[in-house]
């Protein structure tokens, strides 16, 4: 009768034990702070560049992925720890400064890349050029969180249209 009772009591405990194991939760994927899509036109001397881009924060991590029309090229650019990058869909990598110089002569556009990331964010005063005017269109609701940026100088002008929003932009 004991080795009954034990082996009952035993076998509360390994279902127990299994419906526990089987209720804890996985490993989460970690959501970004925020994240946006967009497209941004860039017209220089007569010419104009278009691209769609999807850029987000995930703690420290400021990343933007960026496709040009009709397959003509996909990027990754990003700023972490080891500063400002940018990443081609073949795996050539350009840090710091080239990542500025290879968009001089991709575009003649000589606008520091790591702006992009403090204009998504509406924070324009400290990241804008001398010589250069901008305007950021944002719902009064979230300010934070811009629809459209336009930026112009003696170089051209960029037009950065926002849309969906999600995750934290204050």
């Amino acid at each position: 009768m004991r080795s009954c009772r034990w082996s009952g009591c035993l076998s509360v405990f390994v279902l127990l034990g299994l419906s526990a194991c089987a209720t804890l939760p996985g490993p989460q994927p970690v959501q970004p702070d925020w994240q946006v899509q967009g497209r941004a036109v860039l017209q220089v001397d007569g010419q104009r560049h278009a691209l769609r881009f999807r850029a987000w924060r995930q703690q420290a991590r400021l990343q933007m992925e960026i496709l040009a029309p009709m397959g003509q090229g996909r990027w990754q650019l990003g700023r972490d720890e080891t500063g400002l990058w940018l990443q081609d869909a073949h795996g050539l990598r350009l840090q710091g400064a080239a990542v500025n110089h290879w968009l001089r002569e991709q575009t003649g556009f000589s606008i520091r890349l790591s702006d992009w990331f403090a204009w998504l964010r509406n924070q324009t005063a400290a990241s804008l050029p001398a010589g250069w005017n901008i305007r950021v269109a944002a719902p009064e609701e979230k300010p934070h969180c811009p629809s459209r940026i336009d930026l112009e100088g003696a170089q051209g002008r960029l037009v950065i249209l926002l849309k969906q929003w999600q995750g934290d932009c204050g």
